[in-house]
Parts: C-alpha cells; structure tokens; sequence
C-alpha cells in the first residue's frame, strides 16, 4: 500500500513536522538504530544457551487443547475425548534444544514427526510434519510447536498421539505421547 504524507492525520502530520524543526526527528531515529541491549543481558542469555546445549533434549507441556494463542498460552480440552467434529490442537515445548553460535549468528535445526496409534498399531505416521531451520542475530530461548489435527474419519477408540521431536545440530531425538479418546457420537 503507498500513501503520502498528507494521508496522515493532520496531528501526525503536526507532530512530525514539528519534530523536524526542532531537529530531533533525527535524533529519534539514530537512537533507535543504535540502542544496544545491557551486556549483563547477553551474559544471561549465553548462561541459559550453554545450559540448554548442556542439557537432555526433552518435551514439556504436551497438551491437547481446544485453542492456542502463543507460548504458555492455550486453552487444555476439558478431558481426553476428542470434540465430536474430529477438530483439536496439540500444544508442547521442547527443552534443552542445541543452538549453534559462530560468527555473530544464532542457528537452530530441528524437525517433529508424528504418530497416531490404536493400541499398540501405528495407523498414522506422518515424517517432518514440523521442520525449523533458523538463523537469527539473537538467540531463541523458549518456543513452542503447535500441530493441528482434524480425526473425524476414525472410528471410536482409545488413541495415542505421538511426537518424535529431533535435533539434527544435537543429534538427539525424543518422543513423547497422550492419550485421547474417540467416542461415538450421542444417537448413533
């Protein structure tokens, strides 16, 4: 979208325009650009990536949930049986995750598979269902991984969702799981 300069509000406009004058539009900007975070900060951040580099590749919070807004925030279903439509979320949050540092950079490689089970029979697998390759300038800390699933097509039963989570720069893998339930529909 392209606008001009008189599409903004004529008190946008005033405020730049007297921000211009008085020379300080430049000086807000090269804050900006070169504010830096406290090294203390840094320090911290390099402490909480050794000891997660340190640490054994596992998954938390593996949840079944009926909506998912961001990290540590989802809605839990009320119980393990699955809403008649087939329809639900799955929440987790992998741990102790490897992040490479060199030159500057931040990386990070990971991918989750996923298995559905009846019993003790495989009936849905699904390879790099989640794939994460990432380079940043900044280290990521906490993520979370959300996979969204629709079932309707299965018969009633007892389930077991499944997700193998690995890290190619650890070279580990974890898998974790939760049972639900499929019931039959009320009047069938």
């Amino acid at each position: 979208m392209h606008c001009t300069f008189l599409q903004f509000p004529r008190r946008i406009r005033t405020v730049f325009i007297a921000l211009m004058l008085a020379g300080l539009l430049p000086l807000l900007c090269a804050a900006h650009a070169h504010a830096e975070q406290d090294p203390r900060v840094l320090q911290l951040k390099q402490q909480i990536l050794d000891i997660q580099n340190n640490g054994t590749l596992a998954i938390t919070n593996l949840t079944l949930c009926s909506k998912i807004d961001g990290f540590a925030a989802y809605a839990p279903l009320p119980s393990t049986v699955i809403p008649p439509d087939g329809k639900f979320l799955v929440y987790y949050e992998p741990v102790n995750w490897f992040t490479r540092h060199a030159d500057g950079k931040y990386e990070i490689s990971v991918v989750q598979d996923m298995r559905i089970k009846l019993g003790e029979e495989v009936i849905y697998f699904r390879e790099n269902l989640y794939t994460h390759a990432l380079t940043s300038q900044n280290p990521v800390l906490d993520f979370f991984a959300m996979n969204t699933l629709d079932l309707h097509a299965l018969p009633p039963g007892d389930y077991t969702y499944e997700v193998i989570f690995k890290d190619h720069l650890k070279q580990q893998e974890v898998t974790a799981s939760t049972p639900f339930q499929i019931v039959k529909p009320a009047g069938q």
